[in-house]
């Protein structure tokens, strides 16, 4: 770890007092001229410390910049996760994707303040702007998941991103069938999880579950082709939000994933649902919801009284009941 990254660390401990360059550098055991250095390498990164004479440097409270540190001190649990915070990157599931080609253990995650080429699912692109959201991506080595267990994944990861907005905000957030989030008729937040199966046994080798939400309004607005969809959570800037965003979507996320029990999360799933006994249309058809099963498959009635089952796919429904 870089000074920088541990001043960070030893900064964002103690937001609530300033520190002495002398203090600081003897706890991690460097220069003072070391320590200024550091502090001013950080400033230029955008992070906002105050210096006062005599009594040393502090982040600022209201300071909301992504941060390794930052996300860590929010997290309910360690998880053996390895965080990584960058300002900018093509695709966070790109980047993750070439680490678990080289063998990386699971858990690495990366976490960017915007995405140059993010992807949503079916090839779509994803709205990426920086300084308003927050994207992310996990590696993921399941045990034994078959492609209806893999579901679980998309389908765990949008409760728990619904389960943080709600805690958070305050707001109503609900799921869309697989799994997007929606905010007064809008769509704040999507996943894509993408993985490779081993062809013999049918199992995965490794997950990458990638989360993307639009946690406030982008400075120029939303494209104009986006702009009666998409939404966002805040209208304002709130002290260190994105980093406690991210702490509890991980936190509940990996609750989840650690129990091994896949079926934890499904009553949550089902009440946060807004498809459920609603009309939507699937393939071009309308087609009436009913429930969602324990696999989190749709259960749906069609014009014709048949009772099926959904297993994938994408839907479409209008918000207005």
């Amino acid at each position: 770890m870089e000074l920088k990254d541990k001043l960070l660390d030893f900064l964002e401990q103690n937001r609530d007092r300033h520190l002495s360059g002398e203090a600081m550098a003897g706890e991690l055991g460097v220069s003072r001229t070391a320590i200024w250095k550091a502090i001013t390498t950080l400033k230029e990164e955008g992070y906002e410390i105050s210096a006062i004479r005599n009594k040393g440097y502090r982040l600022d409270v209201d300071t909301d910049i992504l941060s390794a540190q930052g996300i860590k001190k929010y997290l309910q649990e360690d998880y053996g996760l390895d965080i990584n915070v960058i300002h900018s990157v093509d695709s966070t599931n790109s980047y993750v994707k070439s680490k678990a080609l080289a063998g990386v253990n699971e858990g690495y995650t990366l976490i960017a303040g915007s995405q140059s080429m993010g992807r949503g699912r079916r090839g779509r692109d994803f709205y990426s702007p920086p300084d308003s959201g927050l994207y992310m991506s996990i590696l993921l080595r399941p045990d034994s998941y078959d492609a209806d267990k893999a579901l679980k994944l998309t389908t765990m990861s949008a409760c728990a991103v619904c389960e943080a907005i709600r805690e958070l905000s305050g707001k109503n957030a609900l799921i869309k069938w697989v799994n997007d989030i929606y905010i007064d008729d809008k769509k704040v937040s999507g996943t894509l999880t993408e993985g490779s199966f081993d062809i013999e046994g049918g199992y995965l080798e490794y997950a990458i579950l990638g989360i993307g939400i639009n946690v406030f309004k982008p400075r120029d607005g939303f494209p104009e082709e986006l702009k009666s969809k998409a939404g966002y959570i805040y209208d304002e800037g709130l002290s260190d939000i994105k980093n406690r965003l991210a702490a509890l979507v991980i936190s509940h996320f990996m609750s989840y994933y650690k129990s091994g029990d896949l079926t934890s999360y499904i009553k949550k799933y089902k009440e946060y649902n807004l498809c459920i006994d609603r009309d939507v249309y699937y393939e071009g058809r309308c087609v009436h919801v009913i429930d969602i099963d324990d696999d989190c498959h749709l259960i749906v009635r069609d014009s014709e009284g048949r009772i099926r089952t959904l297993s994938s796919g994408e839907i479409s429904i209008s918000l207005s009941k």
